[in-house]
């Protein structure tokens, strides 16, 4: 949303932009521009609410992600244009409505990491509520609800009431059954819900089973119109870059 204001300083009416600020807030927007113009006012109650909405489950569902590896610092490189490629996909149809489960694998250091941080940020900007988390702390995280208050069951809710789940560095970790199989049904009920899953793992296909079961390694390399798997073949940046 764009809005003149009058400028006392220069006495001239400047253009600001507003909004698409994570961080919106009505109340305090309309007392920091102090708009000449209806704007505000003039504002339909449902888009209030929406913002009101979105301004208090951002309280409660943080992002977890690293804001500073966004698209525009991504180093690109020969080997990384399949996985930057699905990324950009993936966002597209996310915002779309669509449903989507992204897949990258590669070994370690190829920008795995950096491009699903830069998809979760550039969806946050858009309003879709997105927990970045890498695998074993996701893991552990069920592991200790054990003990808390909401328990185990109301920590799986939580994390399926995001509209998109990232689990990086996935398969790095064996679980125990019980764990496994929590983050099954996590996966279940997340597909069924239509919500979004992203991972990356520096795995095979037959290290993962070996490590999660050939029942989550199969729901990772699936094939469907929901599903985009890409490889990164690049060589580890942090080498590259070294000296």
């Amino acid at each position: 949303r764009v809005c003149d204001r009058f400028d006392p300083t220069n006495k001239a009416v400047v253009e600001i932009t507003m909004l698409n600020h994570n961080k919106f807030n009505y109340e305090q927007a309309k007392d920091f521009i102090h708009c000449s113009c209806n704007v505000f006012d003039e504002m339909p109650l449902r888009v209030k609410q929406a913002l009101d909405r979105f301004n208090s489950k951002l309280k409660t569902h943080p992002t977890n992600l690293d804001i500073d590896k966004r698209f525009d610092n991504f180093q690109d490189k020969s080997g990384t244009e399949d996985i930057k490629r699905a990324s950009e996909i993936a966002i597209k149809r996310v915002l779309s409505g669509k449903q989507v489960v992204l897949l990258m694998i590669g070994k370690q250091g190829t920008g795995k990491s950096h491009l699903l941080n830069a998809i979760g940020n550039r969806l946050f900007a858009n309003k879709v509520f997105v927990r970045y988390e890498l695998t074993a702390q996701f893991l552990d995280n069920l592991r200790s609800a054990i003990n808390e208050p909401q328990g185990i069951t109301g920590k799986m809710m939580w994390y399926q009431s995001f509209d998109v789940l990232i689990l990086d560095d996935i398969g790095m970790e064996k679980p125990t059954e019980w764990v496994l199989d929590r983050l099954q049904v996590l996966i279940d009920v997340m597909m069924q819900n239509g919500k979004s899953l992203m991972y990356a793992t520096n795995l095979s296909y037959d290290d993962i089973a070996s490590r999660l079961g050939f029942r989550l390694a199969s729901r990772l390399w699936e094939k469907s119109d929901k599903h985009i798997r890409a490889v990164a073949n690049a060589d580890d940046y942090r080498i590259s870059n070294a000296g």
